[in-house]
């Protein structure tokens, strides 16, 4: 579902993805429960070596994204002007159908 709002359609996008999916319930006069750290056993520590290819393969993925992804902006906002002025001329359209 696409809302307009003054910023265009992308803003209201992000301002609707903002909300809650369920609302937080609190109860009265309880307060919330925390879990009891007290008796929670020692974590185990395990250390590990990872070879430098586990970092040069990260590298090389965060680098491609970048790559392939830097044009995306200028994408999305050519989309949401064109989707603002068909929503101008809609809006204009129906107010000339209105005065008759």
């Amino acid at each position: 579902m696409l809302w307009y709002c003054r910023g265009g359609f992308s803003d209201a996008w992000r301002l609707s993805r903002a909300r809650r999916a369920r609302p937080l319930l609190v109860f009265p006069g309880r307060p919330p429960s925390t879990p009891s750290h007290e008796n929670a056993p020692d974590p185990d520590v395990v250390d590990v070596e990872l070879d430098q290819g586990y970092y040069d393969r990260g590298i090389a993925a965060r680098r491609n994204a970048h790559t392939h992804l830097e044009d995306v902006t200028d994408i999305l906002t050519g989309i949401e002007d064109e989707a603002d002025k068909l929503l101008a001329d809609l809006l204009a359209n129906l107010v000339r159908t209105e005065r008759g």
